[in-house]
């Protein structure tokens, strides 16, 4: 394997394997070399400064990562380094940018001490923490970046064509979307949908599984990515253990992005904190569901409305601080029930706290039209029209695909006839 040798920037410690290198071919290999999304500032860097500066410069000017020839080219003692993950290189980058801070400030601390400057001492601790949160500098509101999102730029493809028309792409970043549906309705079949066209688009996904272990949830969403392949479905429904083995590394081998769960198991992934810790590492965040959520003093979002309120707002500022996408599922209340069939839920059925209708960029409601009949309706979109579509819900077929509304009365005079012979 190809080394990426170390350029001496201070130090002379440093090993040929260092961080920044391991980071810098990470991002090449991207083609998008945008240390900002993985919150790495420049004060992070030690090694290959020049080097980084310059990848830096051209992806502003180019708006892509310089190419590999130019890079060779112009650092010939660079050698990349292949197939490195760009999430655990930004990790080792802050890291070792924490570490060198704590010794420079510890140093300070211990040489205050010995002055017997305890006040000195604690200033040079003071500032200290987990370098998480990227702070950068207002945008102007001239910048071409406030346009980019009108043109579909870095969005993320949902499940239905009627939806994507009216989010103009699909998910943007930084946007905050909740799914709502009674309970017993099919929300996770439906929330695992987004999650594997998400990934087919080359997203990062993250899925907090807060009421189903991650092996039913990873079950689930391998068939949602195979989709209509019947070899695969039957590899993963019916095959033996080295078939669904085969079948997995076949999926992988072939998506672009990616899906990781984490349930309970995991640790408490059942925080805002924890779901803001995820929206550092991924392209968009399923919450299934937020009901279940804590807040960041351990309270429970069922405890009161104004818990549920505060999850909400925190979720909302999570996003934009992140620039990370979430989509939660949510519980709607029991006067959703009295619209009856072939109605959605409105936004004021929302169950717990209506902060999620109102901190959400898109809110959409799911209903019962039959057995095998849901319908969706857009009830919030922040810049789109609200929309209402039907969908499949064909759990046996591995189908929850938009339907034509004269395709769901098909079915639906089917289920019923259906419900009818099975009472005589």
């Amino acid at each position: 394997m190809a080394r990426a040798l170390h350029q001496v920037a201070g130090e002379e410690d440093q090993t040929p394997y260092s961080p920044e290198a391991l980071l810098i071919s990470a991002l090449l290999e991207t083609g998008s070399f945008d240390p900002a999304r993985h919150h790495i500032t420049p004060d992070d860097i030690e090694a290959w400064p020049k080097l980084w500066a310059f990848c830096e410069e051209y992806q502003a000017r180019a708006g892509v990562a310089p190419p590999l020839s130019l890079v060779k080219q112009q650092f010939p003692d660079f050698e990349l380094v292949p197939d490195v993950n760009v999430n655990w290189a930004a990790d080792q980058v802050r890291r070792e940018s924490s570490m060198r801070l704590m010794r420079h400030r510890m140093k300070a601390g211990l040489a205050a001490l010995r002055e017997d400057d305890l006040e000195g001492a604690y200033e040079s601790l003071d500032g200290i923490a987990r370098p998480r949160v990227l702070h950068r500098a207002a945008t102007s509101v001239l910048d071409h970046s406030s346009i980019t999102e009108e043109f579909g730029v870095n969005r993320i493809e949902v499940p239905y064509p009627t939806l994507m028309r009216a989010t103009h792409g699909g998910i943007g970043d930084g946007e905050l979307w909740f799914l709502a549906a009674r309970l017993g309705m099919g929300k996770t079949f439906h929330l695992l949908d987004f999650a594997a066209v998400a990934a087919k688009c080359g997203a990062r996904v993250c899925i907090h599984s807060l009421e189903m272990p991650y092996r039913q949830v990873a079950a689930r969403t391998a068939l949602r990515l195979v989709h209509r392949d019947k070899i695969l479905v039957d590899k993963l429904r019916r095959g033996d253990e080295q078939e669904r083995k085969e079948a997995l590394d076949e999926i992988a081998a072939t998506l672009p992005g990616s899906i990781e769960v984490l349930d309970p198991s995991h640790g408490p992934v059942n925080t805002v904190g924890a779901v803001r810790e995820s929206c550092h590492d991924y392209n968009l965040v399923l919450v299934d569901h937020v009901g279940l959520l804590r807040d960041s003093s351990g309270k429970r979002a069922i405890e009161d409305w104004r818990v549920m309120a505060t999850i909400s707002n925190v979720l909302r500022e999570t996003t934009l601080e992140t620039n990370t996408s979430i989509l939660g599922a949510a519980q709607i209340n029991r006067g959703g029930e009295k619209h009856g069939k072939n109605t959605a839920p409105k936004a004021s059925d929302l169950a717990q706290s209506d902060a999620l209708g109102q901190d959400a960029d898109v809110l959409v409601t799911m209903g019962y039209v039959s057995e095998r009949v849901r319908l969706f309706s857009a009830e919030k979109v922040r810049n789109g029209p609200n929309l209402r579509w039907h969908t499949r819900f064909e759990p046996d077929r591995n189908d929850f695909s938009e339907i034509t509304k004269e395709m769901a009365e098909v079915l639906k005079m089917e289920d019923e006839d259906r419900s009818v012979r099975n009472t005589i």
